[in-house]
């Protein structure tokens, strides 16, 4: 129990939560903030381990971040919108009656999940970072499913209503429907029309409302009217088109690619993150940047505060190097405290700690995870995230 803690008592072993989290390490001492911090998040029992990320008595092992059960339903979920979106788009192109039903479904089991635990909904979404692509249309599609989970979950954030959440999921999936097929490209004079074109694609597709076209034709306007297709400044543009803006450009900083090299100085935009050149710029590097310009005007600040406390500075998969030189991996945010996630050692046995009860902290992402690239100064003030018009 915490009650049997002492401010300045120094532990014989390491100090775990009913869980099996690892609070404090063996050697440290108990100091008076743990314990308010332990009172304030409700924390009434704990235990001391004796061996390091092993089995203590009566107890299995260090539990998993998250529920196997939602990670499969995830999966599958993962799997049903990929081949929902394969036949949307399959029937789009021949002409067929179009239906969003199923994209809608998934995207309703993927706001349940968020509800429940929006962790595991994140930690699915940045999994997919990992995944070969060898095609345009194969990356286009993983992009808008990977926006369409990371939507849901800032929108639940934001506390968006239930309804505008499920038009921030189809939207984010459907939204570059033009774009299928390679028949516009980044390269091409006429792509800052492609929302115009989606919105004719799905002007007779079933389920798709008025309101969901005009977030379609405005996830790619800016809050300072430098966006495209129409250039429309933040009071005519709609809330979840102001989130699904910022995901967008959040999506586009960081897609890791799977050919040429890291080029710190190579600017990302859509051309890069889906033809696969040079490496995706690290997360809380991105993050930072969103919420520079979003103070330049280009973003809705309250949006990209939202993306912030959905995916933290350091978002889920994120590596790090720690103060002390060790290395370890984010596996779960911790709400207001984002600088101080959950994160499991390469070393230690794989040991899981909760930086807000550790001495440890954060010094930087980990430079040799070769996914990701750092930002460099010299682009801070350079918009990155769309083809120069």
């Amino acid at each position: 129990m915490t009650g049997s803690l002492k401010d300045g008592q120094v532990l014989t072993a390491d100090l775990c939560d009913s869980s099996g989290l690892l609070l404090l390490e063996a050697g440290l001492p108990v100091t008076d903030a743990l314990l308010r911090r332990l009172e304030e998040l409700g924390i009434r029992e704990v235990y001391l381990n004796d061996s390091r990320g092993a089995a203590s008595p009566g107890r299995s092992e260090f539990t998993a971040p998250y529920d196997d059960a939602a990670k499969e339903r995830l999966e599958h979920n993962y799997h049903r919108i990929t081949a929902a979106m394969t036949g949307f788009v399959d029937e789009m192109r021949v002409g067929d009656p179009t239906s969003t039903e199923e994209i809608e479904e998934v995207v309703t089991g993927y706001l349940q999940e968020t509800i429940k635990d929006a962790g595991v909904v994140l930690a699915s979404c940045m999994e997919l970072n990992g995944q070969e692509i060898s095609s345009y249309d194969e990356a286009l599609q993983r992009r808008s499913v990977r926006m369409a989970m990371l939507a849901t979950v800032a929108a639940n954030k934001l506390q968006f209503s239930q309804a505008d959440c499920l038009i921030a999921g189809v939207v984010g999936a459907i939204h570059d429907i033009s774009l299928y097929g390679g028949q516009c490209t980044p390269l091409d004079d006429d792509f800052l029309e492609h929302p115009l074109r989606s919105i004719d694609l799905l002007r007779n597709t079933f389920g798709v409302t008025d309101q969901m076209r005009i977030v379609v034709g405005q996830v790619h306007e800016q809050c300072d009217g430098s966006g495209y297709p129409r250039e429309l400044k933040s009071v005519r543009l709609h809330a979840v088109s102001r989130l699904l803006n910022v995901v967008d450009a959040y999506l586009t900083l960081i897609e890791p690619m799977d050919e040429g090299g890291v080029d710190a100085e190579r600017p990302v935009s859509h051309e890069t993150s889906y033809r696969g050149i040079g490496a995706g710029v690290e997360p809380s590097d991105a993050l930072a940047y969103l919420v520079q310009h979003a103070l330049f005007g280009y973003f809705d600040l309250a949006c990209v505060q939202g993306l912030v406390a959905a995916a933290s500075i350091y978002p889920v998969g994120t590596k790090v190097q720690l103060d002390d030189g060790s290395r370890a991996t984010v596996l779960r945010s911790t709400g207001a405290s984002y600088l101080q996630p959950v994160v499991k050692l390469e070393s230690l046995g794989q040991a899981l700690i909760d930086l807000r009860f550790s001495e440890r902290k954060i010094l930087q992402p980990d430079e040799s995870d070769s996914r990701y690239r750092r930002l460099p100064k010299s682009s801070l003030s350079q918009v990155l995230w769309r083809p120069a018009a």
